[in-house]
Order: C-alpha cells, then sequence, then structure tokens
C-alpha cells in the first residue's frame, strides 16, 4: 500500500516590518527561481504584502551577493536567485564576508569597449540624492554610496571611488559646488564633519567621469578630449544643474541616470525606529493613554 501523503506546501513569508534585505532573500528562498526587481515587487503585490521601493530591491541584490557567502547568486544583468550552495539556514544565520572584503575598489581599467565618439563625457550622473541615506561612518573602512540605473533593468552600483563634480543642497538652494579626483565620497564625508557645513546641507547631486563596466563597477575613463566635448561637457551640466526655461534638451554627452539606494544602516535604523513607534502606539491604545 501506497502512501498518498504529501508535504504540504511552503506558507508565504510575511516580509512586513523587515529590511529590505531580509524581505528579497526570503522571496528568493521560497520561489526557489530567478528574479528581477519588477518580479519581487509583483510577487509582493500578488501576496498582497508591502512593496518595497526599486532602490531597497536593489541594494538587497548587491547586498545578499557581496556581502554573504553562497546565499544569493547573479545569473545575469539584473536578475538574482538563490545559491545552489545555500545551506537552508536563515540569514541571520549566515557567515557575513569579512569587512575587508565588503564593499567596492578603486575603479578598474579603462573600458575600450565604445568608440570615443560613442562614449557620454559624463557616463553616469546622480540627482538630489539625500544626504541622510549615506551611512558615514564606513563599516571597517569600506564605503558605500549605492545607486541603480533609471532603466529599470540594471543591478546596483556602488560610486564611493567615483570622480568628478558634486553640488550641495540646502534644498532646493544650491551652496556649493566642489570637485573630487579620488573618492567622491571621502569628500562628502569631510563635509559631513565639518563643523560650519554639517547642519547646512542635506542633498547633494554628482556628475562622474568614471563610467559602470558590464559588470557594473566604475572603470577608469578613457579621455581623448577636443574643444567640443569640453564645451559640451560645460553646457551639460549647467542645463542639468539649472533647468533654464527656454532650453529644451539636457545636453549632449551626457550618460546614465542613478537613483539612490539607502545604506542598509540607515534602513535597519529606520525599522527599528518605526517598530519602537508602532510598539509605543500600541501601548498607548491597550492602556487607554492618548
Amino acid at each position: 500500500m501506497t502512501d498518498d501523503k504529501t508535504s504540504p506546501a511552503p506558507e508565504p513569508p510575511n516580509v512586513v516590518g523587515l529590511t529590505g534585505t531580509e524581505a528579497v532573500f526570503r522571496i528568493l528562498a521560497y520561489t526557489g527561481r530567478p528574479m528581477k526587481k519588477r518580479d519581487i515587487d509583483e510577487w509582493l503585490k500578488d501576496a498582497e504584502q508591502p512593496s518595497l521601493r526599486q532602490g531597497q530591491i536593489a541594494g538587497a541584490f548587491w547586498r545578499l551577493t557581496t556581502a554573504y557567502e553562497n546565499v544569493v547568486e547573479k545569473r545575469e544583468r539584473g536578475l538574482y536567485q538563490i545559491h545552489p550552495a545555500w545551506d537552508g539556514k536563515p540569514l541571520d544565520q549566515q557567515r557575513q564576508e569579512d569587512d575587508t572584503d565588503y564593499g567596492t575598489t578603486a575603479p578598474a581599467e579603462a573600458d575600450e569597449s565604445q568608440p570615443d565618439n560613442l562614449r557620454p563625457l559624463i557616463p553616469c550622473y546622480g540627482l538630489y540624492w539625500h544626504r541622510d541615506q549615506v551611512a558615514w561612518e564606513a563599516r571597517g573602512g569600506k564605503p558605500q554610496l549605492l545607486g541603480f540605473p533609471t532603466d529599470g533593468e540594471g543591478d546596483a552600483v556602488d560610486f564611493a571611488y567615483q570622480r568628478g563634480v558634486y553640488i550641495l543642497y540646502n534644498w532646493p538652494n544650491i551652496i556649493y559646488v566642489g570637485r573630487t579626483t579620488k573618492s567622491l565620497y571621502e569628500r562628502l564625508r569631510g563635509h559631513d564633519k565639518n563643523p560650519r557645513r554639517a547642519h547646512e546641507w542635506d542633498r547633494f547631486s554628482w556628475f562622474g567621469l568614471y563610467p559602470v563596466d558590464t559588470n557594473d563597477a566604475l572603470a577608469a575613463p578613457n579621455l581623448n578630449l577636443d574643444m567640443s566635448d569640453i564645451v559640451a561637457a560645460f553646457e551639460t551640466l549647467l542645463i542639468t544643474i539649472l533647468s533654464p526655461p527656454f532650453n529644451d534638451k539636457s545636453g549632449d554627452r551626457l550618460g546614465q541616470r542613478y537613483l539612490q539606494i539607502p545604506d542598509s544602516i540607515v534602513e535597519e535604523q529606520e525599522q527599528k525606529k518605526l517598530a519602537g513607534q508602532m510598539k509605543e502606539l500600541w501601548a498607548n491604545v491597550r492602556f487607554g493613554k492618548s
């Protein structure tokens, strides 16, 4: 006589109150299939659970493949799945990579894949990023400044070592324009620690000279400039920053825009703060406090 009993299907994970990294990990583990940002978003909608911001999902993919060993793997651009070597244990029982190996490094060699006349002079940039979404106390000396492209398909990129120019805002006013030739993160961190300017800026924009390669990492630029390139660069920056009403274009030779990904430390702090507020609210309701 055969036993017709089968194991019950596992319940869909409840991701309410979880960080983006933990939520994405549980969804990937539950579905067991490769997923992109839009797949995670659709799963959450179908399960009638709170949605995650696109930046949260992109950041979760990046951290799961960077900060942990054999938990999640990248199949191709924007596509992720549970690693075949995953041991089945929850994320909080996984070994995290050492701080010395966690994060990005200085840009690689120049990308020769495109002819000079097709490479944007400013290959990537970010507009109006929030200062309070960056962890200025870098873990283990490894800074992070994560963003993801607006094309909807690309992966998270760490721009901590980007070079170029940046703008500080006391929103919506521009209060400072600067440049960096070594590390965008360190220049901004210097402003964050400056006692004279510490409370005077809340957002920043940046325009980088280092392109993003096919591995979603920064590569050194291959700049063969003539006068028209330099003029176009100045025009592009001014139009993008100032948005003059008579200009009907954003300028020439401007590359991919990247949106900000909140640092995981900031996200965890926000989750703890929200949990504390909900606990306090529940206690007030339970004991009749107003």
